[in-house]
Protein backbone atom coordinates (compact mmCIF):
# COMPACT_ATOMS: atom_id res chain seq x y z
CA UNK A 1 0.00 0.00 0.00
CA UNK A 2 2.95 2.40 1.03
CA UNK A 3 4.88 2.03 -2.44
CA UNK A 4 1.10 2.37 -4.06
CA UNK A 5 1.09 5.48 -2.71
CA UNK A 6 4.30 7.11 -3.39
CA UNK A 7 3.84 6.06 -7.06
CA UNK A 8 0.54 8.25 -7.20
CA UNK A 9 2.08 11.01 -5.86
CA UNK A 10 4.43 11.06 -8.99
CA UNK A 11 1.73 11.09 -11.25
CA UNK A 12 -0.30 13.82 -12.56
CA UNK A 13 -4.02 13.76 -11.09
CA UNK A 14 -7.00 15.40 -12.69
CA UNK A 15 -10.64 16.30 -11.01
CA UNK A 16 -13.19 13.83 -12.41
CA UNK A 17 -16.50 14.87 -11.16
CA UNK A 18 -18.40 11.60 -10.81
CA UNK A 19 -21.93 11.37 -10.82
CA UNK A 20 -23.54 9.04 -9.11
CA UNK A 21 -26.35 7.34 -11.12
CA UNK A 22 -27.99 4.94 -8.81
CA UNK A 23 -28.33 7.25 -6.57
CA UNK A 24 -29.22 10.59 -7.88
CA UNK A 25 -31.13 9.51 -11.50
CA UNK A 26 -34.27 8.63 -9.65
CA UNK A 27 -33.91 11.97 -7.55
CA UNK A 28 -33.28 13.54 -10.62
CA UNK A 29 -35.90 12.02 -12.63
CA UNK A 30 -38.78 12.36 -10.08
CA UNK A 31 -37.94 16.24 -9.73
CA UNK A 32 -38.44 15.99 -13.56
CA UNK A 33 -41.79 14.97 -12.85
CA UNK A 34 -42.57 17.49 -10.14
CA UNK A 35 -41.29 20.16 -12.56
CA UNK A 36 -43.64 19.27 -14.98
CA UNK A 37 -46.54 18.66 -13.25
CA UNK A 38 -46.26 21.79 -11.40
CA UNK A 39 -46.45 23.25 -14.85
CA UNK A 40 -49.67 21.27 -16.32
CA UNK A 41 -51.24 22.20 -12.79
CA UNK A 42 -50.32 26.08 -13.49
CA UNK A 43 -51.79 25.93 -16.85
CA UNK A 44 -54.92 24.32 -15.52
CA UNK A 45 -55.27 26.87 -13.05
CA UNK A 46 -54.92 29.44 -15.69
CA UNK A 47 -56.92 28.04 -17.93
CA UNK A 48 -60.17 28.09 -15.81
CA UNK A 49 -59.49 31.72 -14.86
CA UNK A 50 -59.04 32.49 -18.37
CA UNK A 51 -62.32 30.91 -19.85
CA UNK A 52 -64.68 31.61 -16.92
CA UNK A 53 -63.23 35.53 -16.24
CA UNK A 54 -62.19 36.55 -19.03
CA UNK A 55 -64.38 34.54 -21.70
CA UNK A 56 -61.70 33.24 -23.74
CA UNK A 57 -62.71 30.65 -26.66
CA UNK A 58 -63.26 27.00 -25.66
CA UNK A 59 -59.78 25.85 -27.88
CA UNK A 60 -58.12 27.50 -25.12
CA UNK A 61 -56.63 24.18 -24.20
CA UNK A 62 -55.29 23.33 -27.14
CA UNK A 63 -53.44 26.54 -27.59
CA UNK A 64 -52.59 26.00 -23.73
CA UNK A 65 -50.53 22.52 -25.04
CA UNK A 66 -48.78 24.11 -27.66
CA UNK A 67 -47.44 26.52 -25.10
CA UNK A 68 -46.63 23.45 -22.87
CA UNK A 69 -44.71 22.09 -25.60
CA UNK A 70 -42.92 24.76 -26.54
CA UNK A 71 -41.54 25.39 -22.98
CA UNK A 72 -41.61 22.71 -21.01
CA UNK A 73 -38.12 21.28 -22.40
CA UNK A 74 -36.96 24.62 -21.19
CA UNK A 75 -37.60 25.14 -17.84
CA UNK A 76 -36.88 21.08 -16.52
CA UNK A 77 -33.55 21.95 -18.21
CA UNK A 78 -33.15 25.14 -16.06
CA UNK A 79 -34.55 23.97 -13.05
CA UNK A 80 -32.36 20.64 -12.92
CA UNK A 81 -29.45 23.08 -13.78
CA UNK A 82 -30.06 25.15 -10.81
CA UNK A 83 -30.99 22.19 -8.16
CA UNK A 84 -27.73 20.03 -9.40
CA UNK A 85 -26.16 23.47 -8.65
CA UNK A 86 -27.31 23.95 -5.24
CA UNK A 87 -26.67 20.42 -4.17
CA UNK A 88 -30.28 19.08 -4.47
CA UNK A 89 -28.45 15.71 -5.18
CA UNK A 90 -25.26 15.80 -3.29
CA UNK A 91 -25.41 17.84 0.63
CA UNK A 92 -28.33 19.35 0.96
CA UNK A 93 -30.10 16.29 2.05
CA UNK A 94 -28.27 16.69 5.51
CA UNK A 95 -29.39 20.48 6.03
CA UNK A 96 -31.32 21.71 8.81
CA UNK A 97 -34.54 22.12 7.74
CA UNK A 98 -34.34 26.19 7.75
CA UNK A 99 -31.43 25.93 5.84
CA UNK A 100 -32.73 23.15 3.56
CA UNK A 101 -36.12 25.23 2.91
CA UNK A 102 -34.10 28.62 2.43
CA UNK A 103 -31.32 26.78 -0.20
CA UNK A 104 -34.86 25.05 -2.32
CA UNK A 105 -36.54 28.31 -2.17
CA UNK A 106 -33.74 29.99 -3.91
CA UNK A 107 -32.83 27.90 -6.27
CA UNK A 108 -36.80 27.35 -7.53
CA UNK A 109 -37.11 31.27 -8.22
CA UNK A 110 -33.72 31.44 -10.03
CA UNK A 111 -34.38 28.92 -12.15
CA UNK A 112 -38.01 30.76 -12.90
CA UNK A 113 -36.54 34.16 -13.22
CA UNK A 114 -33.59 32.25 -15.45
CA UNK A 115 -36.65 31.13 -17.80
CA UNK A 116 -38.23 34.39 -17.65
CA UNK A 117 -34.90 36.40 -18.76
CA UNK A 118 -34.01 33.83 -21.37
CA UNK A 119 -37.76 33.84 -22.89
CA UNK A 120 -37.96 37.94 -22.93
CA UNK A 121 -34.70 38.47 -23.54
CA UNK A 122 -32.55 36.35 -25.78
CA UNK A 123 -35.92 34.13 -27.51
CA UNK A 124 -37.30 37.30 -27.73
CA UNK A 125 -40.80 35.17 -27.68
CA UNK A 126 -42.76 34.53 -24.43
CA UNK A 127 -43.55 30.81 -24.91
CA UNK A 128 -45.94 30.94 -21.81
CA UNK A 129 -47.74 34.08 -20.08
CA UNK A 130 -46.63 35.38 -16.55
CA UNK A 131 -49.39 34.07 -14.97
CA UNK A 132 -48.80 30.40 -15.89
CA UNK A 133 -44.94 31.36 -14.76
CA UNK A 134 -46.41 32.04 -11.43
CA UNK A 135 -48.45 29.52 -10.66
CA UNK A 136 -46.07 27.09 -11.60
CA UNK A 137 -43.71 28.75 -9.29
CA UNK A 138 -45.74 28.22 -6.68
CA UNK A 139 -46.32 24.51 -7.75
CA UNK A 140 -42.81 23.54 -8.12
CA UNK A 141 -42.27 25.21 -4.53
CA UNK A 142 -45.18 23.09 -2.94
CA UNK A 143 -43.87 19.72 -5.06
CA UNK A 144 -40.07 19.78 -4.54
CA UNK A 145 -39.76 21.64 -1.19
CA UNK A 146 -43.01 19.54 0.49
CA UNK A 147 -41.27 15.96 -0.74
CA UNK A 148 -37.49 17.50 0.98
CA UNK A 149 -39.18 19.04 4.38
CA UNK A 150 -41.62 16.60 4.72
CA UNK A 151 -38.74 14.04 4.83
CA UNK A 152 -37.18 15.32 7.83
CA UNK A 153 -40.54 15.44 9.52
CA UNK A 154 -41.16 12.13 9.21
CA UNK A 155 -37.54 11.24 10.34
CA UNK A 156 -37.68 13.57 13.79
CA UNK A 157 -40.93 11.60 14.69
CA UNK A 158 -40.60 8.19 13.73
CA UNK A 159 -36.87 6.70 14.45
CA UNK A 160 -35.46 3.88 12.27
CA UNK A 161 -32.82 2.09 14.72
CA UNK A 162 -31.41 -0.24 11.52
CA UNK A 163 -30.31 2.79 9.25
CA UNK A 164 -29.39 4.63 12.07
CA UNK A 165 -26.95 2.73 13.57
CA UNK A 166 -25.01 1.78 10.10
CA UNK A 167 -25.56 5.40 9.47
CA UNK A 168 -23.05 6.28 12.71
CA UNK A 169 -20.58 3.20 11.63
CA UNK A 170 -19.75 4.11 8.33
CA UNK A 171 -18.92 7.46 9.59
CA UNK A 172 -17.21 6.79 12.89
CA UNK A 173 -14.10 8.65 13.66
CA UNK A 174 -11.49 7.16 16.22
CA UNK A 175 -7.77 7.53 14.87
CA UNK A 176 -6.95 11.29 14.60
CA UNK A 177 -3.99 12.19 12.89
CA UNK A 178 -3.01 15.89 14.07
CA UNK A 179 -0.34 17.94 11.55
CA UNK A 180 1.46 20.73 13.67
CA UNK A 181 -0.29 19.41 16.98
CA UNK A 182 2.60 21.31 19.09
CA UNK A 183 1.58 24.42 18.07
CA UNK A 184 -0.80 27.36 19.36
CA UNK A 185 -3.88 25.76 17.93
CA UNK A 186 -2.76 22.13 18.01
CA UNK A 187 -1.63 22.01 21.40
CA UNK A 188 -5.16 23.08 22.53
CA UNK A 189 -6.72 20.55 20.28
CA UNK A 190 -4.69 17.88 21.85
CA UNK A 191 -5.63 18.55 25.08
CA UNK A 192 -9.62 18.01 23.86
CA UNK A 193 -9.62 15.16 21.60
CA UNK A 194 -7.98 13.35 24.23
CA UNK A 195 -10.67 14.46 26.75
CA UNK A 196 -12.94 12.67 24.50
CA UNK A 197 -11.25 9.71 24.19
CA UNK A 198 -9.99 9.89 20.88
CA UNK A 199 -6.76 8.16 19.74
CA UNK A 200 -4.55 11.34 18.85
CA UNK A 201 -1.16 10.87 16.62
CA UNK A 202 0.57 13.95 16.07
CA UNK A 203 3.16 15.20 13.31
CA UNK A 204 5.12 17.94 14.35
CA UNK A 205 8.86 19.59 13.23
CA UNK A 206 8.84 21.01 16.82
CA UNK A 207 10.65 23.97 15.73
CA UNK A 208 8.74 26.01 18.54
CA UNK A 209 10.01 23.01 20.94
CA UNK A 210 7.38 20.65 23.43
CA UNK A 211 5.40 22.27 25.14
CA UNK A 212 3.71 21.89 28.59
CA UNK A 213 0.70 20.35 27.40
CA UNK A 214 2.88 17.71 24.68
CA UNK A 215 5.48 16.84 27.97
CA UNK A 216 1.99 16.61 29.92
CA UNK A 217 0.77 13.62 27.52
CA UNK A 218 3.53 11.88 26.24
CA UNK A 219 2.84 8.68 28.23
CA UNK A 220 -1.01 9.02 27.42
CA UNK A 221 -1.90 5.46 26.40
CA UNK A 222 -4.03 7.11 23.27
CA UNK A 223 -1.37 9.79 22.19
CA UNK A 224 1.49 8.91 19.91
CA UNK A 225 4.08 11.60 19.32
CA UNK A 226 6.10 11.53 15.88
CA UNK A 227 8.72 14.45 15.34
CA UNK A 228 9.36 15.12 11.41
CA UNK A 229 8.83 17.27 9.03
CA UNK A 230 5.51 17.25 6.65
CA UNK A 231 7.81 17.68 3.95
CA UNK A 232 8.94 14.56 3.91
CA UNK A 233 6.61 12.16 2.10
CA UNK A 234 8.24 9.16 4.42
CA UNK A 235 6.68 11.26 7.26
CA UNK A 236 3.81 11.97 5.86
CA UNK A 237 2.83 8.29 4.97
CA UNK A 238 4.01 6.90 8.07
CA UNK A 239 1.29 9.10 10.11
CA UNK A 240 -1.45 8.92 7.52
CA UNK A 241 -1.04 4.78 7.61
CA UNK A 242 -4.63 3.52 9.45
CA UNK A 243 -5.89 6.80 10.72
CA UNK A 244 -9.54 7.74 10.13
CA UNK A 245 -9.39 11.27 9.96
CA UNK A 246 -5.99 13.80 9.33
CA UNK A 247 -6.60 17.79 11.07
CA UNK A 248 -3.86 19.92 8.84
CA UNK A 249 -3.02 22.75 11.15
CA UNK A 250 1.02 22.77 10.01
CA UNK A 251 1.98 25.87 8.39
CA UNK A 252 4.32 28.73 8.35
CA UNK A 253 1.52 31.33 10.21
CA UNK A 254 1.13 35.37 9.69
CA UNK A 255 1.90 38.10 7.17
CA UNK A 256 5.56 38.81 8.28
CA UNK A 257 6.99 34.93 8.87
CA UNK A 258 5.71 34.25 5.49
CA UNK A 259 7.67 36.94 4.01
CA UNK A 260 10.71 36.15 5.74
CA UNK A 261 11.44 33.57 2.45
CA UNK A 262 8.70 33.48 0.21
CA UNK A 263 9.97 30.04 -1.31
CA UNK A 264 9.82 28.50 2.02
CA UNK A 265 6.99 29.64 2.69
CA UNK A 266 4.97 28.19 -0.21
CA UNK A 267 6.45 25.08 -0.18
CA UNK A 268 5.25 24.60 3.62
CA UNK A 269 2.02 25.69 3.55
CA UNK A 270 1.34 24.71 -0.43
CA UNK A 271 3.31 22.27 -2.07
CA UNK A 272 3.60 20.20 0.95
CA UNK A 273 -0.33 20.17 1.90
CA UNK A 274 -0.75 18.61 -1.94
CA UNK A 275 1.58 15.91 -0.69
CA UNK A 276 -0.78 15.63 2.26
CA UNK A 277 -3.90 15.72 0.75
CA UNK A 278 -2.68 12.94 -2.36
CA UNK A 279 -1.46 10.60 0.53
CA UNK A 280 -4.67 10.97 2.62
CA UNK A 281 -7.04 10.27 -0.40
CA UNK A 282 -4.62 7.10 -1.61
CA UNK A 283 -4.91 5.73 1.90
CA UNK A 284 -8.73 6.46 1.84
CA UNK A 285 -9.22 8.79 4.74
CA UNK A 286 -12.85 9.58 5.96
CA UNK A 287 -12.52 13.32 6.66
CA UNK A 288 -9.81 16.09 6.10
CA UNK A 289 -10.09 18.82 7.74
CA UNK A 290 -7.39 22.11 6.52
CA UNK A 291 -6.98 24.89 8.56
CA UNK A 292 -7.17 27.43 5.92
CA UNK A 293 -7.70 31.37 7.14
CA UNK A 294 -10.31 34.76 6.43
CA UNK A 295 -7.39 36.65 5.40
CA UNK A 296 -8.02 35.08 2.05
CA UNK A 297 -10.75 37.92 1.79
CA UNK A 298 -8.08 40.65 2.16
CA UNK A 299 -9.85 43.98 1.66
CA UNK A 300 -13.50 44.71 1.30
CA UNK A 301 -16.25 46.80 2.57
CA UNK A 302 -18.49 44.11 2.07
CA UNK A 303 -20.03 41.11 4.37
CA UNK A 304 -18.09 38.22 3.16
CA UNK A 305 -19.49 34.60 2.63
CA UNK A 306 -17.92 31.31 1.64
CA UNK A 307 -18.96 32.43 -1.88
CA UNK A 308 -17.24 35.53 -2.07
CA UNK A 309 -14.19 36.97 -4.06
CA UNK A 310 -11.03 36.07 -3.30
CA UNK A 311 -8.94 39.21 -2.38
CA UNK A 312 -5.39 38.09 -1.51
CA UNK A 313 -3.12 40.87 -0.39
CA UNK A 314 -0.40 38.91 1.55
CA UNK A 315 1.83 35.66 0.40
CA UNK A 316 0.05 33.94 3.33
CA UNK A 317 -3.73 34.51 2.50
CA UNK A 318 -2.46 32.96 -1.02
CA UNK A 319 -0.59 30.07 0.29
CA UNK A 320 -3.97 29.38 1.82
CA UNK A 321 -5.76 29.76 -1.35
CA UNK A 322 -3.43 27.98 -3.74
CA UNK A 323 -3.94 25.09 -0.87
CA UNK A 324 -7.15 25.42 -0.86
CA UNK A 325 -7.67 24.75 -4.59
CA UNK A 326 -5.56 22.04 -4.70
CA UNK A 327 -7.01 20.59 -2.09
CA UNK A 328 -10.97 20.44 -3.35
CA UNK A 329 -9.31 19.62 -7.08
CA UNK A 330 -9.07 15.94 -5.83
CA UNK A 331 -12.36 15.75 -3.76
CA UNK A 332 -14.67 13.54 -5.27
CA UNK A 333 -16.78 10.39 -3.96
CA UNK A 334 -14.22 9.26 -1.93
CA UNK A 335 -12.33 12.14 -0.36
CA UNK A 336 -14.40 14.62 0.76
CA UNK A 337 -12.13 17.19 2.26
CA UNK A 338 -13.65 19.93 4.65
CA UNK A 339 -11.60 23.66 4.32
CA UNK A 340 -12.05 25.85 7.64
CA UNK A 341 -11.39 29.27 7.26
CA UNK A 342 -10.80 30.43 10.94
CA UNK A 343 -11.08 33.96 11.84
CA UNK A 344 -8.19 36.32 14.16
CA UNK A 345 -7.02 33.92 16.56
CA UNK A 346 -6.76 35.04 20.83
CA UNK A 347 -6.64 33.65 23.82
CA UNK A 348 -3.95 31.65 26.16
CA UNK A 349 -2.37 28.43 24.48
CA UNK A 350 -0.35 25.58 25.83
CA UNK A 351 2.03 27.42 23.27
CA UNK A 352 1.39 31.45 23.81
CA UNK A 353 1.66 33.49 20.81
CA UNK A 354 2.02 37.46 21.28
CA UNK A 355 1.74 38.46 17.68
CA UNK A 356 -1.70 38.15 17.58
CA UNK A 357 -3.19 41.88 17.56
CA UNK A 358 -5.79 40.71 20.91
CA UNK A 359 -2.80 39.20 22.99
CA UNK A 360 -0.37 41.67 22.09
CA UNK A 361 -2.31 44.30 22.98
CA UNK A 362 -3.48 42.87 25.81
CA UNK A 363 0.51 42.30 26.63
CA UNK A 364 1.54 46.51 25.88
CA UNK A 365 -1.72 47.79 27.88
CA UNK A 366 -0.14 45.43 30.96
CA UNK A 367 3.32 45.72 31.02
CA UNK A 368 3.48 49.23 28.86
CA UNK A 369 0.60 51.13 30.19
CA UNK A 370 -0.35 51.93 26.43
CA UNK A 371 -2.30 50.43 23.69
CA UNK A 372 -0.99 51.25 20.65
CA UNK A 373 -3.73 51.01 17.36
CA UNK A 374 -2.65 51.27 13.94
CA UNK A 375 -6.01 53.14 11.90
CA UNK A 376 -7.97 51.28 13.87
CA UNK A 377 -11.45 51.36 11.61
CA UNK A 378 -10.90 48.18 10.10
CA UNK A 379 -12.46 45.36 10.70
CA UNK A 380 -11.44 41.63 12.13
CA UNK A 381 -13.17 38.77 13.13
CA UNK A 382 -11.92 37.28 16.13
CA UNK A 383 -12.51 33.60 17.58
CA UNK A 384 -10.79 32.00 21.10
CA UNK A 385 -8.50 29.05 20.45
CA UNK A 386 -11.11 27.14 22.59
CA UNK A 387 -13.69 27.88 20.20
CA UNK A 388 -11.41 26.94 17.35
CA UNK A 389 -11.04 23.46 19.12
CA UNK A 390 -14.78 23.27 19.56
CA UNK A 391 -15.34 23.93 16.03
CA UNK A 392 -12.93 20.94 14.99
CA UNK A 393 -14.48 18.37 17.31
CA UNK A 394 -18.08 19.45 15.93
CA UNK A 395 -16.75 18.64 12.20
CA UNK A 396 -15.33 15.29 13.64
CA UNK A 397 -18.84 14.69 14.72
CA UNK A 398 -20.93 16.01 11.50
CA UNK A 399 -21.56 13.31 8.97
CA UNK A 400 -18.91 13.87 5.39
CA UNK A 401 -22.15 13.85 3.66
CA UNK A 402 -22.96 17.59 5.30
CA UNK A 403 -19.49 18.85 5.28
CA UNK A 404 -17.23 17.26 2.54
CA UNK A 405 -16.29 19.09 -0.66
CA UNK A 406 -17.47 22.23 1.59
CA UNK A 407 -15.83 25.12 2.86
CA UNK A 408 -17.13 27.06 6.24
CA UNK A 409 -15.65 30.13 7.66
CA UNK A 410 -15.22 29.14 11.14
CA UNK A 411 -16.56 31.95 13.72
CA UNK A 412 -19.61 33.97 15.02
CA UNK A 413 -20.99 36.73 13.50
CA UNK A 414 -21.33 38.52 16.94
CA UNK A 415 -17.43 38.15 17.09
CA UNK A 416 -16.97 41.35 14.21
CA UNK A 417 -14.83 43.67 15.33
CA UNK A 418 -13.19 46.83 14.64
CA UNK A 419 -9.89 47.26 16.15
CA UNK A 420 -10.82 50.53 18.06
CA UNK A 421 -13.48 48.29 19.20
CA UNK A 422 -10.82 46.07 20.66
CA UNK A 423 -8.74 48.81 22.27
CA UNK A 424 -11.68 50.09 23.54
CA UNK A 425 -12.47 46.88 25.27
CA UNK A 426 -8.76 46.05 26.69
CA UNK A 427 -9.14 49.74 27.67
CA UNK A 428 -12.11 48.81 30.56
CA UNK A 429 -10.61 46.05 31.93
CA UNK A 430 -7.03 47.41 32.22
CA UNK A 431 -7.73 51.21 32.86
CA UNK A 432 -4.69 52.43 33.58
CA UNK A 433 -3.59 51.78 29.65
CA UNK A 434 -3.66 54.79 27.20
CA UNK A 435 -4.92 54.15 24.04
CA UNK A 436 -2.29 55.29 21.13
CA UNK A 437 -3.67 56.25 17.45
CA UNK A 438 -1.09 55.67 14.54
CA UNK A 439 -2.24 56.00 10.96
CA UNK A 440 -0.67 53.88 8.62
CA UNK A 441 -1.60 53.05 5.05
CA UNK A 442 0.47 49.99 4.36
CA UNK A 443 -2.09 47.94 6.19
CA UNK A 444 -5.05 47.84 4.59
CA UNK A 445 -6.78 44.71 5.63
CA UNK A 446 -10.63 45.25 5.93
CA UNK A 447 -13.30 42.61 5.99
CA UNK A 448 -16.54 41.63 8.06
CA UNK A 449 -17.64 37.74 7.41
CA UNK A 450 -20.51 36.07 7.80
CA UNK A 451 -20.64 32.62 9.63
CA UNK A 452 -24.26 31.96 9.09
CA UNK A 453 -23.44 28.68 7.22
CA UNK A 454 -21.33 26.94 10.30
CA UNK A 455 -24.29 27.48 12.28
CA UNK A 456 -26.78 26.46 9.94
CA UNK A 457 -25.00 23.91 8.91
CA UNK A 458 -23.52 22.27 12.43
CA UNK A 459 -24.83 23.96 15.17
CA UNK A 460 -21.66 26.13 15.85
CA UNK A 461 -21.00 29.44 17.76
CA UNK A 462 -18.83 30.64 19.81
CA UNK A 463 -18.62 30.60 23.58
CA UNK A 464 -15.59 33.11 24.60
CA UNK A 465 -15.76 36.72 23.89
CA UNK A 466 -12.59 39.23 23.69
CA UNK A 467 -12.85 40.07 27.19
CA UNK A 468 -12.23 36.36 28.22
CA UNK A 469 -9.23 36.49 26.15
CA UNK A 470 -7.85 39.62 27.82
CA UNK A 471 -8.91 38.25 31.12
CA UNK A 472 -6.74 35.13 30.91
CA UNK A 473 -3.74 36.67 29.07
CA UNK A 474 -4.03 39.80 31.85
CA UNK A 475 -3.94 36.58 34.77
CA UNK A 476 -0.60 34.69 32.76
CA UNK A 477 1.00 38.22 32.86
CA UNK A 478 0.75 39.05 36.36
CA UNK A 479 1.03 35.69 37.89
CA UNK A 480 4.17 35.36 36.01
CA UNK A 481 3.15 32.40 34.13
CA UNK A 482 4.31 34.34 31.13
CA UNK A 483 7.39 36.56 32.16
CA UNK A 484 8.36 38.15 28.91
CA UNK A 485 6.16 38.59 25.99
CA UNK A 486 8.54 39.61 23.69
CA UNK A 487 10.72 36.18 24.43
CA UNK A 488 11.18 35.43 20.19
CA UNK A 489 9.01 31.66 21.20
CA UNK A 490 6.02 33.69 21.54
CA UNK A 491 6.62 35.39 17.86
CA UNK A 492 6.71 33.32 15.00
CA UNK A 493 8.35 36.38 12.72
CA UNK A 494 10.82 36.74 15.13
CA UNK A 495 11.59 33.08 16.42
CA UNK A 496 11.94 31.69 12.73
CA UNK A 497 14.11 34.61 11.87
CA UNK A 498 16.43 34.43 14.52
CA UNK A 499 16.59 30.49 13.36
CA UNK A 500 17.49 31.31 9.78
CA UNK A 501 14.41 30.67 8.27
CA UNK A 502 15.84 32.84 5.64
CA UNK A 503 18.48 30.26 4.57
CA UNK A 504 15.74 27.66 4.30
CA UNK A 505 16.66 26.32 7.84
CA UNK A 506 14.49 24.69 9.75
CA UNK A 507 15.45 23.84 13.80
CA UNK A 508 14.32 20.30 13.77
CA UNK A 509 17.39 19.57 16.37
CA UNK A 510 15.38 21.83 19.15
CA UNK A 511 14.81 19.32 22.16
CA UNK A 512 12.83 19.60 25.05
CA UNK A 513 12.26 23.77 25.77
Amino acid sequence: MKNNVIKDLLLTQKFKLKFKFKESIPRVFADLIMVNFSLICAFFIWNLISIKALNYPSDHYKISIDYYQNSFYIISFICLIFFYLHGFYTHTRNYQSKYKAWVIFKAVTLSYLTYTFISYFILKYFFIPRGVTFFAWIYTLLTIGGTRLSKDIILKKFTIEKKKTSFKSADRIKNILLIGGAGYIGSVLVKNLLKKNYNVRILDSLIFGYQPLIREFLNAPNLEFIKGDFRNVEYVVKTVKDMDAVIHLGAIVGDPACELDEDLSLEINTTATMLIRQVCKGYGIKKFLYASTCSVYGASDEIINEKSKLNPISLYATSKIEAEKAILLLADSSFAPTIMRISTAFGLSYRPRFDLVVNLLTAKAIKEGKITIFNGFQWRPFIHVEDISKAILLFLDTPITVIGGEIFNVGSNNMNHQIYDLAKKINKIIPHAKIEHINNKEDSRNYRVSFDKIRNMIGFSCNKKLEDGVIEIKKALENDLITDYKDPKYNNYDLLKEFGIEKNYFPFKIGIS
